[in-house]
């Protein structure tokens, strides 16, 4: 629960802000983890990421009634130029809306046209909130990440590991049922 200040490789123990010692550290902190950086990533240079802004927010009684998104039922929205997509689903009385695309350029004007092709359709209440959330994830196959090293694994979007169809962690089984990919590697 603190910031890494400091973070140093002493024998065979990693130390971290000159007070914490341990022989293993888990890199999980997302695409701009510090300790991928400590491993020669350099998010926003040479790496193609997704970047993606999102919000979820409570529904008031009657915003909900007027939503027709429904609770079983994402829904799926391709960009025309099919470099990303828009999602919108319920959690109970929460909201998800966000966009994300491989081109970065722009994203706040097609998160802003997709909002609009939302309430124009009467997906999603025209009262929602303003402050969406970015992120950004790197795709699986576009990854040049280094992941191991002495005492160092990276994990997740740290590592960039994210299913390049879906932008999800997680890839679907294939059709044998394993989750490798097409030449058998896990």
């Amino acid at each position: 629960g603190e910031k890494i200040e400091s973070l140093d490789y002493r024998g065979d123990q990693w130390v971290v802000n000159e007070r914490i010692a341990t022989p293993m550290l888990v890199g999980a902190g997302g695409h701009f983890c510090p300790i991928a950086r400590r491993l020669g990533a350099r998010p926003g240079s040479s790496e193609r990421a997704v970047a993606a802004k999102e919000i979820e927010f409570p529904l008031e009684a009657e915003q909900a009634e007027r939503c027709r998104v429904q609770p079983e039922a994402p829904e799926l929205y391709f960009c025309r130029d099919l470099k990303g997509y828009g999602w919108c689903f319920r959690k109970g009385d929460f909201l998800n809306v966000g966009l994300g695309r491989e081109d970065p350029h722009r994203l706040g004007e097609h998160l802003a046209s997709f909002c609009d092709l939302l309430i124009e359709n009467g997906r999603i209440p025209d009262e929602i909130p303003a402050r969406f959330k970015g992120h950004a994830y790197i795709l699986y196959r576009h990854t040049h990440r280094k992941v191991l090293d002495d005492g160092v694994l990276l994990i997740g979007d740290a590592a960039g590991l994210a299913y390049p169809a879906s932008g999800e962690g997680i890839r679907p089984p294939r059709p044998d049922g394993g989750r490798g990919d097409s030449k058998g590697r896990r």
